[in-house]
């Protein structure tokens, strides 16, 4: 039940992820984790290497609501610090998260 509740959460906040490039070519390994890395980073305000809970719901608020956004952070968060690392952050948001599908309408 949490695994399908971290996908959708995923697939509705990065739902917009084709507008960065397209083309297969765009959706190598390599591209893939380096726009998940570079969301994480966009999201870390602070600088300081983990998301926190005020941090993960400035991005989230306007696509989920107060209560659905928190426990979401709840289920990333596996080892209960009330942050979210690296590592965390990729099990809710895979590098697949990022592909593109292509250019055009």
């Amino acid at each position: 039940m949490k695994r399908w509740i971290v996908f959708l959460c995923a697939a509705a906040l990065l739902g917009s992820a084709s507008a960065w490039a397209c083309g297969a070519e765009d959706n190598t390994p390599e591209k893939l984790a380096k726009r998940q890395r570079e969301s994480f980073e966009r999201k870390d305000a602070n600088r300081d290497g983990v998301l926190d809970a005020s941090e993960f719901s400035s991005f989230q608020k306007w696509e989920l609501g107060g209560r659905e956004h928190a426990v979401f952070f709840r289920t990333l968060d596996t080892d209960t610090t009330e942050s979210l690392t690296f590592d965390e952050w990729k099990i809710g948001f895979s590098s697949r998260t990022f592909g593109t599908k292509g250019c055009g309408g």
